[in-house]
């Protein structure tokens, strides 16, 4: 694939991403429901997702090298969450399981009539990282970054 930039050839990763995971429920319906309503899905799917996450997986797609440093809960969906980065080939060596946490869910409602969605989720505040807890030494290794200006 040809890019508009040119990729360092010695690096260990083309990008490395930091940020959130997620799993999602993606609920599909005919229209958005009422308030207090009642109304049958068409259909439904469960994902791994999150914006970080998604976007390592997509990099790998495009046939360049990623990594991926983030939190999951030690739970069902931390497990979907983790295979489905792994399965798609991204370095997952910096990424936690913190015991006792969530990982992040979503449900998704998409109204098949106009194709707007609305999310609701939830994330565990375990998940976050302070200042301190950031993997800056990480990110530099394997962006092979010679220095990072944090603010």
């Amino acid at each position: 694939m040809h890019f508009p930039f040119k990729l360092k050839d010695h690096a260990e990763f083309d990008v490395v991403g930091f940020g959130t995971n997620a799993v999602d429920f993606l609920i599909q319906v005919p229209h958005y429901p009422q308030f207090n309503s009642k109304i049958e899905l068409t259909d439904y799917i469960q994902a791994a997702g999150g914006e970080i996450a998604t976007a390592m997986v997509g990099i790998q797609r495009l046939g360049l090298r990623s990594a991926y440093i983030g939190r999951f809960g030690n739970d069902a969906a931390g497990e979907l969450g983790i295979k489905s980065l792994i399965d798609a080939g991204v370095d997952m060596s910096h990424t936690e399981k913190i015991d006792g946490a969530q990982t992040q869910i979503a449900f998704i409602i998409i109204d098949e009539q106009s194709g707007e969605r609305t999310v609701i989720w939830k994330r565990d505040g375990r998940l976050s990282y302070t200042e301190a807890d950031v993997p800056v030494e990480a990110v530099i290794r394997q962006a092979d970054w010679t220095t990072v200006e944090m603010d």
